[in-house]
This record gives C-alpha cells, sequence and structure tokens, in this order.
C-alpha cells in the first residue's frame, strides 16, 4: 500500500473544510485508491482553530518551517491564501524537496511560472487544480490533453459568488441582498471585493492562459470589469429579450498574441453558459 504523509498550512474556511475531509475519507480512500493518508501536521496562526476541530498539541504547530523540515512530511497542502508569505511557503516547500498542492490562484497566476521551473529542477510536484473552476477539474483535462489538442480560445463562468449574486438579481433579488446571502451561506468573503470586481476570475483567466496557450501574463495587462454596477434593470431587461447576464473570463490566441478578458456579458438563453446558476462555474 502506497503511503503519503501530508501538513496543512491554513485552518481558515477552506482549510478546516479540507481537514475533516482529510480526516472522515482516509478509510475510504485507504479501500479504494490503496492509498494511505496521514495528515502528520497541521500549522495556523490561530490557537482557537486548532480547539475547535480539536488537534493535539502534538499535530499542531503556529510555524510553517516546523513543516517544512519535517522529514515525514512528503507533500504539504498551502491554503492561507495571499502572495507573499504563501510565495516564501511555496519556495520552501519545493525547495526541500516536497511536493506543493495549492487553491491559490492568486500565487499561481502571479508566480505560477517560476514555480513550475522550480518544480520541474527539484523533481516534485506542484498540484492546483482547485484554483480554477470550482471543483471542475480543468486544469487535469488541459494537461492530460494539451499533447493532441490544439487549443485555442476558452471563456466561462469561473466566480461563483458572482454567478449566484446574479442568479438571484435575475429572480427579483436586489444586489445586496443577495451578496448577503452569499456571504451567509459560505459563498462570498466577508470582503468580496476581489470577487465582485472580477480580479479573482482574472487570476483563473491568466492560469488558464498559461496552461492552454503557454503565455504567462499578468492580471494588470488585460481588461478587468466586475458585476458591481449591475441593477435590477439591467437584469430585468436582459430577461426581456432573452438574454442573461454573466460575467465571463475570456482568453483567445489571436496570431503571435493572447486576448485575455473579464466581464459582464449577455448570453442567450440558448447558450449552454446562460443556464448554469448559482454557485456553480463552467467553462
Amino acid at each position: 500500500m502506497r503511503k503519503i504523509n501530508l501538513g496543512l498550512i491554513g485552518l481558515g474556511t477552506i482549510g478546516e473544510g479540507v481537514y475533516k475531509l482529510l480526516k472522515s475519507q482516509k478509510n475510504r480512500i485507504k479501500k479504494i485508491y490503496d492509498i494511505d493518508i496521514d495528515l502528520v501536521k497541521s500549522c495556523d496562526i490561530s490557537q482557537s482553530l486548532r480547539k475547535k476541530l480539536k488537534i493535539e498539541k502534538k499535530f499542531f504547530t503556529n510555524n510553517y518551517s516546523d513543516l517544512i523540515n519535517d522529514s515525514n512530511i512528503h507533500t504539504i497542502i498551502e491554503l492561507i491564501g495571499g502572495t507573499t508569505i504563501a510565495n516564501k511557503i511555496a519556495i520552501d516547500c519545493l525547495n526541500s524537496g516536497k511536493n506543493l498542492i495549492t487553491a491559490n490562484k492568486a500565487l499561481i497566476a502571479k508566480n505560477g511560472a517560476s514555480l513550475h521551473k522550480l518544480a520541474e529542477k527539484k523533481n516534485v510536484h506542484l498540484l492546483y487544480e482547485a484554483s480554477v473552476g470550482g471543483g471542475i477539474p480543468i486544469i487535469n483535462s488541459i494537461e492530460s490533453s494539451i499533447n493532441i489538442n490544439n487549443i485555442k480560445s476558452f471563456y466561462g463562468i469561473m466566480n461563483g459568488t458572482c454567478n449566484y449574486i446574479l442568479s438571484l438579481m435575475s429572480d427579483g433579488i436586489d444586489f445586496n441582498e443577495a451578496l448577503k446571502n452569499a456571504q451567509n451561506l459560505g459563498f462570498a468573503e466577508s470582503d468580496p471585493t476581489l470577487d465582485i470586481n472580477g480580479t479573482d476570475t482574472a487570476h483563473k483567466v491568466a492560469i488558464l492562459s498559461r496552461n492552454c496557450f503557454g503565455f504567462d501574463t499578468k492580471i494588470d495587462k488585460f481588461h478587468i470589469s466586475g458585476i458591481e454596477d449591475i441593477s435590477k434593470i439591467d437584469i430585468e431587461t436582459a430577461n426581456q429579450l432573452g438574454y442573461k447576464i454573466k460575467l465571463i473570463g475570456v482568453g483567445k490566441i489571436k496570431g503571435d498574441k493572447v486576448d485575455l478578458r473579464v466581464h459582464l456579458a449577455l448570453l442567450k438563453n440558448s447558450n449552454p453558459l446562460a443556464n448554469v446558476n448559482e454557485e456553480f462555474n463552467a467553462i
């Protein structure tokens, strides 16, 4: 039986969910995949999260270096977000010869190219499927088919918060109430700025551009607009005309250049993306 020893950095909303899944699905994974996954140690700056999750002190630390320097840990899961400390963690992890799993789309969009090179140099894995698509296995699909398929474009709904808000507005609920509902259900952060203004989608577009086209483009180099200025009258008018308004991310190859953008779009009701509602994504 193959054994994988994990270290988990970050026990916030996503980290807590991952921690619980690793614990609850351990036996199922062992039975189905013949892999014994052991969460060796978790790290967070908050002791209250350790107590909330009932983690024994010997399996917890507030210093991520303890995980990096633990020779018993094979793979690090980074879930703290941001691009400063997270980037240092990523570099230290890869340099130490450990695999890195992250859901940090901002980190991969900004530093993915250099992290890929470091991972190749150290002969370890850099995995970030969860950074794009809300559970859609898009990264794996691209990587497994890129040698036989010539991808020339992509577009899709890539932010569950925005799609949830637009779906509720289509049902007559105003923006602020829809946002509050999204926050109460955990789809939106307490500060939803990066979702609402299109930045989160832009990070995902940048990642897909690198994977699909080989272009490493920073998000400040292409057009980004969000949903903050959308009104009920916009939604109602679109509905009357047989359209849905969606926030989409777009990537296209144009000669030797790439066209990347994030913006609202009018989609005919017959368009498959027009019928992707609530917090769901589609690419």
